[in-house]
């Protein structure tokens, strides 16, 4: 955020004047505020900066109707999924859309050719995800091309680095479905 103070750019002879001064403490959080509307603007052009009304305007654009339980991040995930729908694609195409929606290490893409079949795992912290990774996927695959879309839960390689009693305090169903961050 910008902190705007008009009283800097007058002039030496008045910056002194007490009407000046007065009139400066009003006009400054208004140019505050026109500053970071500004800025919200330029910011809403592009979805990773997105402020809620640029979501708005990019699911009004793209006729993406917002589900009730997605978050800010979720529904730009889901712009960015809509987004990316170029053809022709090829595995590396698809491994760049996946590192790009879900992150370098957020998914894992396994192509069996001779049975015509895709299956992506998609990291737990991308669990809102999976349903725009199939909606996409469901628009961009060749229709020969049988795929799935899952979640990579918490698995034992992930979990050993941890002591038993450090995971004392979750239940096995969120040791499971939660990302553990301790």
């Amino acid at each position: 955020m910008r902190n705007v103070n008009i009283i800097e750019y007058l002039p030496n002879v008045i910056k002194d004047v007490k009407e000046f001064n007065e009139i400066a403490k009003t006009e400054n959080p208004e140019i505050t505020l026109l500053w970071e509307n500004i800025q919200n603007v330029f910011n809403d052009q592009f979805v990773k900066y997105a402020t809620e009304n640029g979501v708005k305007r990019w699911e009004k654009i793209l006729e993406i109707i917002p589900k009730a339980n997605h978050t800010l991040e979720d529904r730009k995930f889901v712009i960015l999924a809509k987004l990316n729908e170029k053809l022709p694609y090829t595995i590396r195409v698809l491994h760049q859309m996946l590192a790009q929606l879900c992150g370098k290490d957020g998914y894992e893409l396994t192509l069996n050719h001779n049975i015509y079949e895709l299956n992506i795992l998609v990291e737990l912290k991308s669990k809102n995800m999976v349903e725009a990774v199939e909606d996409l996927f469901k628009r961009i695959l060749p229709a020969n091309l049988e795929f799935t879309v899952k979640i990579r839960y918490n698995q034992h390689m992930t979990l050993k680095l941890y002591r038993h009693i450090d995971l004392r305090p979750f239940t096995h169903f969120n040791i499971r479905n939660e990302v553990i961050e301790l």
